[in-house]
């Protein structure tokens, strides 16, 4: 009894949970090489894991809890009292968070689960008539998020994904937008090569911005790594990779040592003269995510043995995870960024279960792998890869 009392009174470091979460995640979806643009939000999809954590028990939130990097034994409402509490720190005037819950009309939800759900992460609980017509609450489903997403992702859930066998689909979003504290003047954006494989020869024309000024830097013998402020107290970190052709071993490198790197760039970057290149740049992804947590150890939910007694009552527990996908968009330019993440999971019926120096130069004319930072708990809300510059 008394190491449970220890556990729910434990600390979580949320933080390290997300950027760890991020990394696990970012090596899973590029183990077997990448060839295109890659962009998603592990903050997005972070709340979206807690709220289907809300839901799970048993085995099912073991699993969940371990990829989370939430400890097992802590009781879960003080999991949720903490891990709401360290979102609402990373909140800000540039950025929205919004939650939604679409619950079959009659089903026997428990209480505490909408409880937890409105009161810890804001989220709107809302009934869908699944069983008389699944395409009518998809549509309301996209247009919701279209909205919450200021229209960059105006269609998160594919046509046919939901029918009258559905009882309850979750969904998160993320929007932000943020100035740079020192604008790209447009004036000196103009058309450059951008390398795609320079050991084969493939090149493209870009709109390459430039910068020159104090800008926080930060290498290794692998990457030159720079942080362009946001005006909001956020920052965009470009990694470029110091030889062409080399982003995989960046990726690597970032995947396998990312929260200590991230220690390590906070203590040693400096303030330094920095010559910028970088492209203007839109990169869109969208990603089904249920192999991907698989690979992260959680299974039992999106098969029969799948528990969430803690999201209906126990009697009547026979829901599993059919889909989990999210569509992600990062836009960035002159003036700043545009970022928008929408994610969501679909609960279904188990009857119906399927299968230093003094100038430094950063040119980045070669892909490049970059992340959205908020600098105050050093928490990775959007990161990516860019091979191939679009606007």
């Amino acid at each position: 009894m008394q190491q449970t009392d220890v556990a729910v009174k434990q600390e979580i470091n949320i933080r390290t949970s997300i950027n760890s979460f991020s990394f696990h995640l970012h090596h899973v979806l590029t183990e077997h090489g990448a060839t295109e643009n890659m962009t998603f939000s592990p903050f997005n999809l972070y709340i979206l894991s807690c709220l289907i954590y809300a839901g799970a028990s048993g085995q099912t939130r073991e699993e969940l809890a371990e990829m989370l990097g939430l400890p097992v034994e802590c009781d879960p409402e003080e999991v949720h009292r903490q891990v709401a509490g360290y979102l609402s720190s990373v909140y800000g005037s540039d950025m929205d968070v919004h939650n939604a819950v679409w619950l079959q009309s009659n089903y026997n939800v428990l209480q505490s689960f909408t409880t937890t759900l409105s009161e810890m992460y804001e989220s709107e609980v809302k009934q869908g008539n699944f069983q008389g017509d699944a395409s009518r609450v998809e549509r309301e489903i996209n247009s919701w998020a279209s909205e919450m997403t200021r229209g960059k992702i105006p269609s998160l859930i594919p046509r046919g994904t939901l029918d009258a066998m559905v009882k309850a689909v979750l969904v998160s979003t993320v929007y932000f937008k943020s100035n740079w504290v020192e604008k790209f003047s447009k004036k000196k954006t103009h058309d450059e090569v951008f390398w795609l494989n320079s050991a084969e020869g493939k090149k493209k024309t870009v709109k390459m911005m430039h910068a020159s000024g104090k800008y926080r830097y930060w290498g290794t013998e692998l990457m030159t790594c720079v942080q362009i402020a946001y005006a909001e107290g956020r920052y965009f970190l470009l990694i470029v990779p110091d030889k062409y052709d080399d982003l995989d071993n960046v990726v690597a490198e970032w995947n396998d040592f990312g929260n200590s790197m991230i220690e390590q760039m906070y203590h040693e970057s400096v303030v330094t003269n920095v010559q910028m290149h970088l492209p203007r740049f839109t990169v869109r992804s969208k990603l089904d995510l249920k192999g991907a947590f698989m690979s992260l150890g959680v299974v039992s939910a999106f098969g029969l043995t799948a528990d969430f007694s803690n999201l209906v009552s126990p009697e009547v527990d026979d829901i599993y995870i059919s889909a989990l996908m999210q569509e992600t968009v990062v836009e960035t330019n002159e003036e700043g960024t545009e970022a928008a993440a929408a994610s969501f999971a679909v609960a279904r019926s188990k009857s119906f279960n399927p299968n230093p120096v003094q100038v430094v130069k950063v040119r980045a004319d070669h892909p490049f792998m970059f992340m959205i930072v908020d600098d105050v708990t050093r928490t990775i809300l959007f990161t990516g890869e860019v091979r191939d510059p679009e606007e």
